[in-house]
């Protein structure tokens, strides 16, 4: 799914900004035995045209592995 290649201390950093940004979402699909199969990240912001919050979702990954098993 990238097209660059991955750095472990950048996705640490990255994590940690997002875990404490109050406007992020980040929802997690784990497998039966506990292995992460998914997720979902996604930014609450207000709008004029909602009169409220809406949610934007910005990634969802699915494993290949699990795709289309419901």
């Amino acid at each position: 799914m990238t097209s660059f290649p991955l750095d472990d201390g950048a996705f640490h950093v990255s994590l940690e900004r997002l875990l404490g940004h109050r406007d992020a979402m980040l929802l997690v699909a784990e497998g039966v035995r506990g292995q992460v199969t998914g997720y979902l990240l996604a930014f609450v912001h207000g709008t004029f045209f909602a009169s409220g919050p809406v949610a934007w979702s910005e990634v969802v990954a699915v494993d290949a592995a699990v795709q289309r098993q419901g």
